[in-house]
């Protein structure tokens, strides 16, 4: 078939790490295995070692907004309130909040040690953020923001505007 195209064509995988990841241990040897050539160097395409205040991003964040209530977490179901939350992440982590929307909730189900049961409530957040401290901003793009790390929230994505 002359329009064939494979899985390879059209799938990338962005691992966002301090370190280079060795695929090795998965004993999978076709493209996924494969390091990029030349190598994707985010510090150089989002110029982190040059950041300065004020640098526009439009960023993407799946985080589970929540408090601390009587010892418990509690998801933040009502939009102002994530709102709200989001804007005192952003506070912390050397950023403020320009432009969001939230376009999808979900409960996220997984298990705690000991193979107990969790929910976890996730909000998709999209926008444009303005940094504020570098130095705090670059901590939360290699930390991550909020609860639920284990089941992939948290994840700072961001692009430079232009």
């Amino acid at each position: 078939m002359e329009n064939e195209t494979s899985f390879e064509d059209h799938a990338k995988l962005l691992i966002q790490s301090n370190y280079l990841a060795n695929w090795s241990g998965i004993n999978y040897k076709d493209w996924f295995a494969k390091l990029p050539d030349p190598a994707l160097d985010l510090n150089n395409l989002l110029q982190l070692e040059t950041l300065a205040e004020g640098r526009e991003f439009r960023y993407r964040l799946r985080a589970n907004p929540c408090v601390n209530r009587n010892g418990k977490r509690m998801g933040l179901f009502n939009h102002d309130q994530q709102t709200e939350w989001l804007n005192k992440k952003g506070q912390s982590h050397g950023f403020k909040i320009s432009a969001m929307q939230i376009s999808q909730e979900q409960m996220l189900k997984g298990h705690q040690r000991g193979n107990r049961p969790i929910s976890i409530f996730s909000t998709l957040f999209d926008g444009v953020l303005i940094v504020t401290e570098p130095d705090a901003f670059k901590t939360a793009m290699t930390t991550g923001i909020g609860h639920g790390k284990a089941l992939g929230l948290g994840m700072l994505s961001v692009a430079p505007l232009k």
